[in-house]
């Protein structure tokens, strides 16, 4: 495979960009026989730089069309052409890493499950024409060097407070973060505090990107409860006259499992205006995860942490006199590991769809020779509205996978690859319903119209 980014006038972070966008290249299908190029190309435009998922879903477009375009040409069915070559446990993938978490097999076949794949599309009505689509995306997180630090302390009113630094950027961090605490702790959410404030006085965290908040983020969560978990024993026992083994935690106190009516509060830890005779009871945690170092000449090894995976089988109709695109019914399928908060996941990958559907159908930058941007306005630079977005009865979400083995409380992200097959999902069906290729994204109006008038041209000649 070959890439080309266009860096702009300056490469800013386009190049790093371009560096994590190809290790989607193997987090779906097995590739023994995998090279990429890719190279970062100066231009008279504006500077490029990333945009949620990091280009992945740029080179999950370039394969998911590619391999409907293969299994027409080999007589394959596309469902079956992406069975054959999906990753499964055991499994090698392209950069000679063993996959042993991975639900790309699972998440295809309830995306093509959904929409009835062994079933026709609608048949034609009028101008509109219908097609099935389907696409499997991947998202890596995190590769190189990388972790965080959190604090947990318990206080004189019976809660407990988690400080953190990374970024809560509408995604519902920090409400994972408190779930993780009161789990741990057996308290209800309500008993949780949250600090996510000057980050001169928090503790470390490198920041939020590459779908690393929930699991970075979580393992340094739970490493600082059980530092301050053994903190709590080890003043506790001494209180209640029983071994530290006999301990356990539950409604803001701790008790003697053997003698449950053996308890102390929290607070009976502090005396008067909240002062502790054996300091401040604070939990700290560090989680640098363990990950070998790519071979510089080859990229083997294992270059990332783990792939996060996502599939959505779609339905739409196309007006061939107007080009209107329309969506029918669609699925999106994840692997995220255990689902911690299912409503905020499944809100993530519904925004996700209707960014997908901007990508793919509406939104372009128009530069004009001199590199400016003529397009600057919600006039001419189209969004998708909600008009343009399904209903609830025309969407499916849901997950698959099993729990990840070192996530905490078996998560992983979701964030980024809730995006990323989205645009090949969508060029897939409207091919399928229309039989003409459209090699630019996004599929416009225009781009559609012009690419049945070529392919009625092509008939012709």
């Amino acid at each position: 495979m070959t890439a080309f980014i266009n860096c702009g006038a300056y490469t800013t972070s386009a190049l790093v960009m371009l560096d994590h966008s190809v290790y989607g290249v193997s987090g779906n299908y097995r590739n023994p026989c995998l090279w990429v190029d890719a190279y970062g190309v100066y231009t008279n435009t504006e500077n490029n730089g990333p945009y949620r998922a990091l280009g992945c879903e740029l080179f999950v477009y370039a394969i998911e069309r590619n391999l409907d375009l293969a299994a027409e040409a080999l007589g394959i069915d596309k469902y079956d052409i992406r069975k054959i070559n999906v990753l499964r446990k055991g499994d090698i993938d392209g950069h000679g890493q063993l996959v042993y978490n991975n639900g790309s097999d699972e998440a295809i076949t309830a995306a093509a499950k959904f929409i009835e794949w062994d079933k026709p599309a609608h048949a034609p009505e009028g101008p509109w024409r219908y097609g099935k689509g389907l696409s499997l995306g991947n998202k890596f997180t995190a590769y190189g060097k990388t972790g965080t630090e959190a604090n947990v302390t318990i206080l004189d009113d019976d809660k407990i407070e988690v400080a953190v630094s990374h970024v809560e950027m509408g995604q519902g961090a920090l409400t994972v973060d408190c779930q993780h605490v009161a789990e741990f702790f057996h308290v209800p959410m309500s008993q949780i505090r949250i600090r996510n404030e000057n980050s001169d006085f928090m503790p470390y965290d490198e920041g939020t990107y590459c779908s690393r908040g929930t699991y970075i983020n979580g393992n340094a969560i739970i490493l600082a409860c059980e530092d301050a978990q053994r903190q709590l024993f080890e003043r506790t026992s001494k209180r209640l006259g029983v071994p530290v083994e006999r301990l356990a935690t539950a409604d803001s106190k701790v008790y003697d499992k053997e003698n449950p009516d053996n308890f102390l509060y929290f607070h009976d830890l502090y005396e008067h205006g909240g002062w502790a005779p054996e300091s401040k009871l604070v939990g700290r945690g560090t989680f640098f995860p363990e990950q070998a170092l790519n071979n510089p000449k080859n990229a083997q090894g294992n270059p990332v942490l783990f792939y996060s995976i996502g599939s959505w089988g779609m339905e739409v109709g196309v007006n061939i006199e107007t080009g209107e695109v329309k969506l029918v019914n669609c699925g999106g399928f994840y692997d995220a590991g255990r689902v911690l908060n299912r409503k905020t996941c499944e809100g993530q990958i519904e925004g996700a769809l209707s960014m997908g559907l901007g990508q793919a159908i509406f939104e372009e930058i128009m530069i004009n020779d001199q590199g400016r941007v003529i397009n600057g306005n919600y006039r001419d630079y189209k969004i998708p509205t909600f008009m343009d977005s399904p209903t609830n009865d025309k969407l499916h979400v849901d997950f698959v996978g099993d729990p990840f083995p070192t996530g905490p409380n078996g998560a992983k992200g979701v964030g980024e690859v809730a995006l990323i097959p989205v645009m090949a999902a969508f060029a897939n069906a409207i091919y399928a319903a229309t039989g003409a290729e459209i090699h630019n994204i996004p599929m416009t109006r225009e781009r559609i119209l012009q690419s049945l008038r070529d392919k009625e041209a092509a008939k012709e000649a």
